[in-house]
């Protein structure tokens, strides 16, 4: 079997990096939906953000959880601010 370069785990990271893009966007374009559609009021929703941070904890590996809370807090601000 063929050893991977540093080339070909850059290109796995490439992948996996237009998949993450292609996901935010989508994300980010709902956000904005629900800004646009005077539901405004229920944006701001701490319960539903911890639940949304428990959700992709449990979903991920624990290797990696404190890292993936994160990132999906500053998904979560990032939506936010889309949606004013």
């Amino acid at each position: 079997m063929k050893k991977e370069t540093l080339e070909d785990f850059r290109n796995r990271i490439d992948v996996c990096d237009r998949k993450i893009a292609a996901l935010l966007s989508q994300r980010l374009e709902t956000a904005r939906e629900i800004g646009q559609s005077g539901l405004k009021s229920h944006v701001c929703d701490p319960a539903r953000e911890r639940q949304v941070i428990c959700n992709v904890i449990k979903a991920s590996s624990p290797e990696f959880a404190c890292f993936i809370e994160e990132i999906f807090k500053e998904i979560i601000r990032q939506s936010r601010k889309v949606q004013e």
